[in-house]
């Protein structure tokens, strides 16, 4: 490996840089580049609050922000289970959901399998580490919260976008959430048996 060091100054070398590609600029010290790449895509068909918001997840994940990624990612997940339950009930209140009841719901309503419910469980304690602790969240854990987040956008909103077909989040019957994103902390930090918390 090449020594990345300063010979005259013994510091690491630093190199300011500007991406061809998209004009950022970028720093290099030593062997550590900041930003890095951002993670992931940008799912076709997702609306432009939820894009907005999974961009700034990958933001996030770029610059090792990763209990940032886990309490977005979460936010994220809780803004598409209210925007289904409105989809079919315009009078669907978010403020009765805890996060383990979005869990639940997403596997009820057929929008994650029941194969995938195992590792949405384990991103709500994820989430609610991040959300409710002073965590320390690590790469790995962030990492899989926002690739079932990506994925969820994948199947929500950019397959039934590409196929032209409507799904619940998707098309005339879908209705985006403009309110509250969550509910009340106190709510959501004591334990609920029938929630599974």
């Amino acid at each position: 490996m090449r020594d990345s060091t300063n010979r005259n100054s013994g510091y690491p070398r630093n190199y300011w840089l500007l991406c061809i590609a998209c004009g950022e600029a970028f720093v290099i010290n030593g062997f550590d580049v900041v930003p890095n790449k951002m993670p992931f895509s940008e799912p076709g068909g997702t609306p432009e609050r939820e894009l907005a918001l999974w961009r700034e997840v990958r933001k996030c994940f770029s610059v090792n922000a990763y209990n940032a990624v886990a309490m977005l990612c979460r936010k994220i997940l809780l803004h598409m289970v209210f925007t289904h339950q409105r989809s079919k009930d315009g009078d669907a209140t978010p403020r009765d959901l805890s996060f383990a009841a979005a869990v639940r719901y997403l596997a009820d309503n057929g929008v994650i399998t029941e194969d995938q419910r195992t590792l949405a469980e384990g991103i709500k304690n994820v989430g609610n580490k991040a959300n409710h602790e002073l965590p320390d969240i690590t790469k790995e854990e962030a990492g899989d919260i926002a690739l079932f987040t990506y994925f969820l956008f994948l199947s929500a909103y950019e397959m039934p976008s590409r196929a032209r077909y409507q799904s619940k989040f998707v098309g005339d019957a879908a209705v985006p959430f403009e309110g509250n994103l969550g509910p009340d902390a106190e709510s959501d930090l004591a334990p609920n048996a029938a929630d599974g918390e």
